[in-house]
């Protein structure tokens, strides 16, 4: 019973870590575009707007394997703390019933 809560934890913190990733990811884009819209209109600009672009994606990507990383890290600590508390449970359950 105690896995299957932790089990079901680990994949709502993945659902919101994902959710988050995407929602920075998209107002990012959503920020360059704008940004892109307002200088085109001046060829000089162009170049800056290449490096913002290559930046952000770079940055970006960055976030994305930090997040995953986490995400891998922050799984393998759930299933310990879940075999420890599982432990915990099954020695409770040896004490109290004399198994």
């Amino acid at each position: 019973m105690v896995m299957v809560v932790v089990q079901i934890v680990v994949v709502l913190g993945k659902v919101v870590v994902v959710v988050i990733v995407v929602v920075v990811k998209e107002a990012v884009a959503a920020a360059m575009a704008a940004a892109v819209v307002e200088v085109v209109g001046d060829a000089g600009w162009g170049l800056v707007v290449v490096i913002m672009v290559t930046v952000v994606v770079v940055v970006m990507t960055v976030l994305l394997l930090v997040v995953v990383v986490f995400m891998i890290l922050l799984d393998a600590m759930l299933k310990i703390i879940g075999k420890i508390i599982n432990n915990i449970d099954d020695e409770y359950e040896r004490r109290t019933y004399n198994i």
